[in-house]
């Protein structure tokens, strides 16, 4: 998770999109449906190849509104306000 210590808001969460060959992508947390904690999943309304096609996580970037909007877009998620 990515956490806004700012507003104390979680403001992204990083999943891999597949077991050898996937990459780390950030989702929304309105992306997340269910959690089992028992088998340690999330469950997310995103399709696998949506999040495929996502940009990977590159932890050393930084998140400028350029980056938030192209991310949002990528998803079809509408703007968030603060």
């Amino acid at each position: 998770m990515l956490i806004d210590d700012v507003h104390w808001a979680v403001r992204s969460i990083v999943v891999a999109t597949g077991r050898l060959k996937g990459k780390l992508v950030r989702l929304e947390p309105r992306a997340v449906n269910d959690v089992d904690w028992r088998s340690r999943r999330v469950g997310v309304n995103v399709t696998r190849e949506r999040s495929q096609s996502a940009p990977a996580r590159d932890p050393l970037a930084l998140i400028d509104e350029i980056a938030e909007e192209q991310f949002r877009r990528h998803f079809g998620w509408p703007g968030q306000e603060l």
